[in-house]
C-alpha cells in the first residue's frame, strides 16, 4: 500500500477505488475506518465461557493494505470473478 502510493501519488483508498471498485462496479467496497452500525455493519464478538463477548475495535488504520477493505458477498463474486476473467 505504501510503495503504491507513493509511486502513483494517491491514496491507498483512492488506488482501489480508481484502479479495482469503478473498473468493476464494485459500489459497495471501500476502506475501512470505524464500525457503523447505522451502515450494516457488525461488531466483532468472540466466545467466553460460552457466552458471547463483543471484541475490542481493532483501529482498521493499522492494517492499511493488509485487511482494511469492507465490501459485501455481491462485491466479493464480482471481484472474483473479474479477477479470473
Amino acid at each position: 500500500a505504501i510503495i503504491l502510493e507513493k509511486i502513483t501519488k494517491l491514496s491507498y483508498g483512492e488506488n482501489v477505488l480508481k484502479r479495482i471498485c469503478a473498473k468493476t462496479k464494485m459500489g459497495d467496497t471501500r476502506i475501512s475506518t470505524q464500525i457503523n452500525t447505522d451502515n450494516n455493519e457488525a461488531f466483532s464478538y468472540r466466545f467466553f465461557d460460552k457466552n458471547p463477548q463483543k471484541s475490542e475495535e481493532t483501529h482498521m488504520s493499522v492494517s492499511k493494505g493488509g485487511g482494511n477493505l469492507v465490501s459485501t458477498t455481491r462485491d466479493l463474486c464480482v471481484f472474483i470473478h473479474a479477477l479470473f476473467e
